[in-house]
């Protein structure tokens, strides 16, 4: 079952050169949202940063296992070189969040947003090196490189999901989102040409529930 998972149809993302919107699929930038408080903060208080926005409006030749509409974001905290990740405890949310915003008010502005306040992380210590516009692009094959939601996923070292029975891969059996540096064209980059994903249970991703999340990144 776990392997028959991963080999069905996944969705490649792709780093285009188009200047994002707010509401856009993209790496880093400004975050769609209605009010600053929609934004998670890690456990000293601080806004996380965002990662990645997938509007799935935009999103051609949908799987029912993602949402028809609606904004799905990943948030890191970049306070230290960690980016986010707490290797210790691969499930805890102190310093990542994934939050879907069902539905999508197109009159809100970049400009809406930082009005409130709202500024973009300058710290280097974050994996996000440029603004970038993505599209996800349908895909049948084998492969396991590159960025993409679904599909097999690839580790610079190993799976950490056979290392603790809470990490198992019979729960988190869904690859959310995998982030390859290589393939992001400079504008993300974890450690050296590190990898990052974020895993979840196929009967939560059902329900529109993000709420539990295995994130883990690693490199070469």
């Amino acid at each position: 079952m776990f392997s028959n998972l991963f080999s069905k149809k996944y969705y490649k993302i792709e780093c285009i050169s188009e200047t994002p919107r707010l509401s856009s699929s993209k790496f880093g930038g400004v975050p769609y949202c209605k009010s600053l408080d929609e934004i998670p903060c890690d456990s000293e208080g601080e806004r996380m940063t965002l990662l990645a926005q997938i509007n799935f409006d935009e999103v051609e030749d949908g799987l029912s296992l993602l949402p028809e509409q609606g904004i799905l974001q990943f948030y890191i905290s970049v306070k230290d070189g960690s980016y986010g990740a707490d290797f210790s405890n691969l499930l805890n949310k102190n310093g990542f969040r994934v939050v879907y915003h069902e539905k999508i008010d197109y009159t809100i502005s970049e400009s809406d947003v930082t009005s409130k306040g709202f500024s973009e992380s300058k710290e280097r210590s974050a994996p996000v090196i440029s603004l970038c516009k993505i599209r996800l692009v349908p895909c049948t094959d084998k492969s396991d490189s590159g960025s993409h939601i679904f599909g097999t996923p690839l580790f610079c070292q190993e799976d950490p999901r056979p290392t603790k029975p809470e990490y198992s891969s019979k729960k988190y059996d869904t690859l959310l989102l995998q982030i390859d540096s290589c393939a992001t064209k400079g504008h993300v980059e974890f450690g050296d040409q590190g990898i990052a994903h974020f895993f979840i249970n196929r009967k939560a991703l059902e329900r529109k529930d993000f709420a539990d999340i295995l994130y883990t990144w690693d490199c070469y």
